[in-house]
C-alpha cells in the first residue's frame, strides 16, 4: 500500500443531532451555505482536498502543516464572524497515512479525528507534531494541554489549543489560577454513563458540556476548559483532588442512569478544600424528547446551585464583590435574613456593608429594591416620596458602581418595577436575562417586568418555568406569579398564588381581593379589605399597582378589580 505524510484535518459540527432535531431543514441549509461559501473555497486556496464527508463530519488532507492550520483559522474565524448556530471543532495532525484510491487510513488519521473530539467550539486542536511545525510561522499562542491520552491511542499524544483572533474565548484553561482573576473557579466533570449502554455516553456528555455552556455566561465565574475535564471521562478519580489538580474552588459531578423510558439524572457540587456537598439533587424524567430533557436538566441544575455556589464561594478571600470581606459577611447575612422574613434586619445588615464599601454594588442594589419593595409592605417607617427617593438613589449608586454585574441588573430592575418605572426596567432585565437566562431569580423578574410591559403571556411562561425549577417559591416570587396572573385575566390563579403563604403580607392580601373581586365573590373582598385597612393605606397599594402598568388598560383593570373589592379609588 502507498503511503505519505501528511496533515490531516478533521472537523466536525458541534451538537449536529440536537440541531436537526430542533430544526432539520434549516440546519441542512446553514450546514450547506457554510460548505459553499467558507469551507470549500479556503480549502481550496490551500490547496486542500477533502478525502471524504461523514454526515456532520469531513476529513481533509493538506500536503502542507501551515496551510492547514491557517485554513483552519480561517474557516472558525469566518464562522465566529457569522454568528449562525454552525459551530465547528477542529483537529489537525500531521503523520504517516495510508492511501488506499480516493481514501486515506492510519494512526494519522485517527489522531486528528481524536484531537477533534477535544477541541472546544469554535477552536481547534493540534498535535504536537503540528506545533512544532508551525510554531513561529504564524504569529500565535497556542495553549499547552500537555501529553492527552487519546481513545484507542496506544501512546499519549502532546496537544494544544488554539482559537481564531476574533473568537472570545468563554473558559479557561487549567493551567492558569482562575482564582487570581477574583473570581470562584469551578470544574464540570464528565457525567457518568450508569445505564450500561454505551450509545447513551452521548447524552451524558451532552449534560456536562451544557453546563460548562451555561456556567461560563456567569461574570464572576471562571470555568475550567471541556478538553481539560474530559481527561478524566471513564476514571475513577478522587473528587477533591481533582479539583486541587486543576487549581479550582469547585467541582461538580454527576452521572446518568436509564431504565426503559426513564432517566435518572445526580448532580452535586462539591466545595474542594472542605470536601463538603455544596448542592446536590435528583431528577427523574421520562425520556419522550432526549434533547428537552438535557436542556430542562441543566436549567435547573444552573438555577438551583448558582445560589449555593455563590454564597459558599463568597465566604471567601479574593472571591468577594468586595474588596472589604466583613462587608460581604453583612450582605451574605442580610439574603438569609430576608429569606426568613426579616426585612428591618436584612435592610439594616445591608446599610452596614454600604458604610464599610460605598461602592459595593450588590448591596447598594439590595437596598434599593428593598426601599421600593417597602413602600408596599409600608415596614420602613418612611413616607412613601422618602422611600422611593431612597430606592432611587441606591439604584444610581449601584448602577454607577457596577453597571455589568446581572445580579446588580436584576434588583435594579425590580426597583424601577416597583417605582412605576417599568419600561425603565426593561432593558435593565433584559441585559440580566441575556447574561444570567438560568438564573431563578432573573426569570422571576424579568416575567413580572414583561407582564406589566403588556406582554402578559411571555411574563407567565417565564414565571410558570420559574415555578417549574423551584416549587417552595419564596412569597416574593408568589407575588409576582399573582400579579402577572391577574393582568392575564385568570383571576382563579392569581388568588391560588398566593394561597400557600402562611399568613401573607396585607397588601398581598389586596391583591387577593381585587382577584376574588372580579371572580364575583364581592362579599369576601370586601371583608379582606375591611381587615386590612386598619393596618395599611389600601389606596397607596391601588396607586402603586396602577403606576406599574405601562398599558393604560392594564392600569384601568387593576382600578376596576380595587373598586369592586370596595376600596375608594
Amino acid at each position: 500500500m502507498a503511503r505519505r505524510l501528511a496533515a490531516i484535518l478533521a472537523a466536525d459540527v458541534v451538537g449536529y443531532s440536537k440541531l436537526m432535531a430542533e430544526d432539520e431543514e434549516g440546519t441542512l441549509a446553514a450546514l450547506k451555505a457554510h460548505r459553499r461559501e467558507v469551507f470549500d473555497p479556503e480549502t481550496a486556496k490551500r490547496g486542500g482536498r477533502i478525502v471524504k464527508l461523514m454526515g456532520d463530519g469531513v476529513l481533509v488532507e493538506f500536503p502542507s502543516v501551515v496551510d492547514a492550520v491557517e485554513c483552519a483559522r480561517a474557516i472558525q474565524t469566518a464562522l465566529a464572524g457569522r454568528g449562525n448556530k454552525i459551530k465547528l471543532r477542529i483537529g489537525i495532525n500531521l503523520g504517516d497515512i495510508i492511501i488506499d484510491g480516493d481514501d486515506i487510513y492510519g494512526d494519522g488519521v485517527n489522531v486528528a479525528a481524536r484531537l477533534e473530539a477535544l477541541a472546544e467550539p469554535g477552536g481547534i486542536c493540534i498535535s504536537g507534531k503540528v506545533h512544532d511545525e508551525v510554531r513561529g510561522k504564524l504569529g500565535f499562542e497556542a495553549e499547552n494541554m500537555g501529553e492527552v491520552q487519546l481513545k484507542n491511542i496506544t501512546q499519549p499524544v502532546r496537544a494544544y489549543h488554539l482559537w481564531p483572533a476574533s473568537t472570545q474565548v468563554g473558559v479557561v484553561s487549567s493551567n492558569k489560577n482562575p482564582t487570581d482573576s477574583g473570581r470562584t473557579s469551578i470544574a464540570v466533570l464528565p457525567f457518568v454513563n450508569m445505564s450500561g449502554n454505551a450509545e447513551q455516553d452521548y447524552f451524558a456528555d451532552g449534560i456536562s458540556e451544557d453546563l460548562i455552556t451555561e456556567l461560563s455566561r456567569y461574570r464572576h465565574v471562571s470555568v475550567t476548559a471541556r478538553n481539560t475535564t474530559f481527561l478524566y471521562k471513564g476514571r475513577s478519580v478522587n473528587v477533591t483532588e481533582v479539583g486541587r489538580e486543576l487549581g479550582v474552588d469547585f467541582v461538580v459531578e454527576g452521572s446518568v442512569r436509564q431504565a426503559g423510558n426513564r432517566v435518572r439524572i445526580t448532580a452535586q457540587l462539591i466545595d474542594v478544600e472542605t470536601g463538603a456537598h455544596v448542592w446536590a439533587e435528583k431528577f427523574d424524567r421520562a425520556m419522550e424528547n432526549i434533547f428537552a430533557v438535557q436542556d430542562d436538566v441543566v436549567a435547573e441544575i444552573i438555577a438551583h446551585f448558582t445560589f449555593g455556589l455563590d454564597e459558599a464561594a463568597g465566604a471567601r478571600r479574593h472571591r468577594n464583590p468586595t474588596t472589604n470581606s466583613t462587608a460581604y459577611t453583612h450582605f451574605l447575612q442580610a439574603r438569609a435574613a430576608w429569606r426568613e422574613g426579616e426585612e428591618k434586619g436584612a435592610r439594616e445588615l445591608l446599610l452596614r456593608a454600604i458604610d464599610l464599601d460605598p461602592q459595593f454594588a450588590r448591596a447598594l442594589s439590595y437596598l434599593a429594591y428593598f426601599y421600593s419593595y417597602g413602600r408596599f409592605s409600608q415596614t420602613t417607617g418612611l413616607s412613601d416620596e422618602e422611600a422611593a427617593r431612597l430606592a432611587l438613589n441606591f439604584a444610581e449608586r449601584a448602577i454607577a458602581a457596577d453597571r455589568g454585574d446581572p445580579f446588580t441588573l436584576h434588583r435594579i430592575a425590580i426597583t424601577y418595577n416597583l417605582l412605576g418605572e417599568t419600561a425603565k426596567a426593561q432593558p435593565l432585565i433584559e441585559a440580566a436575562a441575556a447574561q444570567n437566562p438560568h438564573d431563578l431569580d432573573v426569570i422571576v423578574v424579568h416575567g413580572l417586568i414583561l407582564a406589566y410591559c403588556g406582554r402578559h403571556q411571555e411574563g407567565l411562561d417565564l414565571l410558570e418555568r420559574a415555578g417549574r425549577i423551584e416549587s417552595r417559591m419564596t412569597p416574593g416570587y408568589r407575588w409576582a406569579m399573582s400579579d402577572a396572573y391577574y393582568l392575564a385575566h385568570d383571576y382563579t390563579k392569581s388568588y391560588a398564588a398566593i394561597s400557600p403563604i402562611i399568613d401573607p403580607p396585607p397588601f398581598m392580601r389586596v391583591c387577593q381581593a381585587a382577584s376574588l373581586a372580579q371572580l364575583g365573590r364581592g362579599e369576601e373582598a370586601c371583608r379582606i379589605v375591611k381587615e386590612v385597612s386598619t393596618l395599611i393605606d389600601t389606596a397607596r397599594i391601588v396607586r402603586m399597582h396602577v403606576a406599574m402598568c405601562v398599558l393604560p388598560e392594564d392600569a384601568e383593570h387593576w382600578l376596576d378589580g380595587f373598586r369592586k373589592a370596595g376600596i375608594n379609588v
